[in-house]
């Protein structure tokens, strides 16, 4: 087994606009697919035309898209029985999907006995 450390840029936005105006913003600059039907797409690609196809329709306007939201502040509001905190975590990603997938194809062992990792 390998372990492979992977980098990521972590942002927290504060703010004086009222927390759904945030969010909406947020909302609007990054992709939200269907990320079973996305993985289904992906799976169909023939080749890295495809692929960049399929990731480019799911990645607008920024090259991002959403993967999972956390609504930290709900939690915290059922325990404490007030409309506060409001709290978001969003897991976004893919800005350089393309190469990431082929550092990953390339660092990765294959199971076809002669090495091709084509």
């Amino acid at each position: 087994m390998s372990i492979q450390e992977v980098h990521v840029q972590r942002v927290n936005i504060v703010t004086t606009e009222p927390f759904d105006t945030a969010v909406a913003r947020i909302d609007a600059q990054i992709g939200h697919p269907d990320i079973a039907a996305f993985r289904q797409s992906l799976s169909a690609v023939q080749n890295e035309a495809e692929m960049e196809n399929v990731v480019n329709a799911v990645t607008q306007p920024n090259e991002l898209m959403e993967f999972t939201r956390f609504d930290h502040g709900e939690v915290l509001q059922k325990e404490n029985g007030t409309a506060k905190p409001r709290l978001l975590h969003m897991g976004e990603g893919i800005r350089g999907f393309k190469s990431a997938m082929k550092e990953r194809k390339r660092s990765r062992p294959t199971s076809d006995p002669s090495g091709d990792r084509s």
